[in-house]
């Protein structure tokens, strides 16, 4: 594997806001969801259930899929966005709102990850 330290460079401001965004922030939701995924896959492991491994699956989906997909992360004016100056107004304005929709993002797809693993792991009871 080779480390291309460019991409990584322009890629950086985006990668630092969303990790905000998503841990930071919001830590103490990523901690209650992971720690009902991980209670529902020792729960299945002990006892499998078909449906309890889907809602599983779709769990740990939510909970660890970044926020950002992989075209915009590819998209040249998306990064550029980051690289600006919070001073301008517009630009503040425009990566505060994006922000927010992460934000909000992810808490919904936190708490929607710890009711589909908490489900999972009440079919095997």
């Amino acid at each position: 594997m080779q480390f291309d330290s460019q991409l990584s460079g322009r890629r950086y401001p985006v990668v630092i806001s969303l990790f905000d965004q998503m841990v930071t922030f919001r830590l103490k939701e990523l901690q209650a969801a992971t720690k009902s995924i991980h209670e529902a896959t020792a729960a299945l492991k002990a006892r499998p259930n078909a449906r309890g491994s889907e809602l599983l699956a779709q769990a740990r989906n939510l909970a660890y899929t970044p926020l950002v997909g992989a075209e915009n992360v590819k998209n040249e004016e998306f990064l550029e966005l980051f690289r600006k100056s919070r001073r301008d107004v517009a630009v503040s304005k425009q990566l505060t709102g994006m922000e927010q929709m992460w934000s909000e993002k992810a808490r919904a797809n936190y708490e929607r990850a710890r009711q589909l693993a908490d489900e999972a792991r009440g079919l095997v009871k």
